[in-house]
């Protein structure tokens, strides 16, 4: 649970002009706790047909650690069946959609320019000084509104010092250390975004 009555927003952004399998150079440290519920991937260059880029993040659980006899090993927060990923000619692993399914019913756009049957006689604003013959509104109007898709959330498990198995593996610790590792086949894929979605605990 994050803490607060409004948590805050916390995003982990890294790139790649040249996409290689293998790890990120730069590291994140978490400086608090974190809870992760998502990866977003964007390619300006897709990877090509029958190629697949993922991207995965390893995380060191530095938090984890007490002692050689006792430390908890590197672990991916996604499996490889969830491990987020563009394929062939996509651009990004969300789809953005147009929602028009989002209404706002507001009174006065309902009855607005007056209430009445069809023709109606009213003005056309309170600042108008002439009258004029328009159609009630009947129906609230639509609101236009892009939103993506839901983000695939980590879905691994790992097990701590104390030998319990803990779930999701999207809690990350103060002190953890994160690496994002990028896997599958690459293809032409260019300009890699990575931007890792998180709340403070």
């Amino acid at each position: 649970m994050s803490t607060g009555l409004y948590p805050d927003f916390f995003g982990v952004e890294r790139f790649s002009a040249s996409p290689a399998t293998g790890n990120v150079t730069q590291r994140f440290i978490a400086p608090f706790d974190l809870d992760v519920f998502g990866l977003l991937l964007y390619v300006t260059t897709a990877p090509g047909a029958g190629d697949t880029l993922t991207v995965n993040v390893s995380n060191l659980p530095t938090s984890q650690q007490c002692g050689t006899n006792a430390s908890v090993a590197a672990y991916n927060l996604w499996t490889a069946a969830n491990v987020p990923s563009i394929v062939t000619t996509a651009t990004t692993n969300v789809v953005t959609t147009n929602s028009t399914t989002l209404v706002e019913n507001i009174p006065y756009a309902l009855n607005y320019p007056l209430p009445g049957q069809s023709p109606v006689t009213g003005y056309e604003t309170a600042q108008s000084t002439a009258q004029a013959t328009y159609t009630a509104v009947t129906a609230p109007p639509n609101v236009f509104k892009y939103q993506m898709n839901a983000l695939t959330t980590p879905d691994n498990t790992y097990t701590d010092y104390n030998g319990i198995t803990l779930t999701p593996a999207g809690v990350v610790h103060a002190g953890d250390v994160l690496t994002f590792v990028i896997g599958g086949v690459v293809g032409a894929a260019a300009n890699l975004e990575m931007l890792l979605y998180c709340y403070k605990r």
